[in-house]
């Protein structure tokens, strides 16, 4: 049959690139390890990565609810990691199933939820199957993980050195070829199809730090070195709203203002580098002006004495090549604007 040379041409390139991908061997991302809770699967590699300090996670512990519109979660909240991997060749999404059911039970966890297709049918007719599955304010290049015929997830609740954790598994049969993975350290696409790819979502338990900031630490801090990171105060995700539990360290900051009302000072917000730099500025001044309103309309502080200053990703603290680096430089400080009388 005669085919149109525009439409021979590119065919025979996707052939080619395809090819040369299938040949490529698929590697672990660089800088990422299993968690130590559980490991994957043998043969597997782990291609997206990414953590949250302290979030809410959403874990699903039961089916869709048609009369709600919505799935059956019990909201959870600590430290969520998420690791996304391609799954060995010519293994059934059941095996992988079984597999993750057995490693659960090995690692003393209690499975709280479970369901594999088509009982799951309703999760992966999403339009980012395992990315909507558990929603978690996470980004790790997953969003391309699509078109899954097949669906296996399991929840499980335990204690894991000493403290309260959640686990959560995700695993898809795929088709198509448009997920990125690295091939000696540069990332990739073409993943041949009905290629196994799975998620495992770990939430670990910890305290919320609040009421980290003290008048003595806010005093010592400002006369060493003009400035003082201002621990306790927490946002949402690119919002702006000061949430709730910063109120424990509004109090001490307030109480160091009032001990000190001929002093002015700079409310200054810092990002890290991720994202768009004009929305950054944005996101840093929108913080800092809700500190300065929550200080002003409920604690009492006169307006003149403070200033707030969107300052952005140009004065990190700390590298942004890490995440830990990134919580760093994502912070709100106290800056002296006035020298004492």
């Amino acid at each position: 049959m005669f085919m149109p040379s525009h439409l021979a041409r590119p065919l025979l390139f996707a052939l080619l690139c395809g090819a040369l991908l299938a040949q490529a061997q698929v590697q672990d991302l660089p800088g990422t390890a299993d968690h130590p809770l559980i490991s994957r699967l043998s043969g597997s590699h782990l291609i997206a990565f990414d953590e949250q300090e302290f979030e809410r996670y959403p874990l699903m512990t039961g089916l869709w609810i048609p009369r709600v519109n919505q799935y059956t979660t019990r909201e959870v909240e600590g430290r969520i990691s998420r690791r996304v991997y391609i799954g060995p060749e010519n293994v059934t999404l059941l095996t992988a199933y079984r597999n993750f059911e057995q490693a659960i039970r090995t690692s003393n966890l209690n499975v709280l939820f479970s369901c594999l297709s088509p009982k799951c049918d309703r999760y992966t007719r999403t339009s980012n199957g395992i990315v909507t599955l558990n929603p978690s304010r996470l980004n790790a290049h997953y969003h391309n993980i699509r078109n899954l015929t097949e669906f296996g997830y399991i929840s499980a609740e335990g204690s894991w050195q000493g403290r309260k954790v959640w686990l959560a598994v995700g695993v898809g049969l795929r088709k198509g070829s448009s997920i990125r993975y690295p091939v000696n350290g540069k990332m990739q696409f073409g993943l041949p199809a009905d290629r196994l790819v799975f998620s495992i979502d770990i939430i670990e338990q910890e305290a919320m730090a609040t009421g980290l900031v003290t008048v003595d630490q806010l005093t010592s801090g400002i006369a060493a070195s003009g400035k003082v990171v201002l621990d306790g105060l927490y946002f949402d995700t690119n919002k702006t709203e000061l949430k709730p539990e910063s109120e424990a360290a509004l109090q001490p900051i307030s109480a160091y203002l009032k001990q000190n009302p001929s002093l002015r000072f700079y409310v200054a917000g810092h990002t890290d580098v991720t994202g768009d730099y004009a929305a950054n500025l944005k996101l840093a001044s929108g913080r800092a002006q809700a500190v300065v309103q929550a200080l002003v309309t409920r604690h009492g502080i006169p307006a003149s004495q403070l200033t707030a200053v969107g300052v952005g990703p140009v004065a990190p603290a700390a590298s942004n090549a890490s995440e830990s680096g990134r919580a760093l430089n994502r912070r709100v400080e106290l800056v002296q604007a006035s020298v004492a009388p």
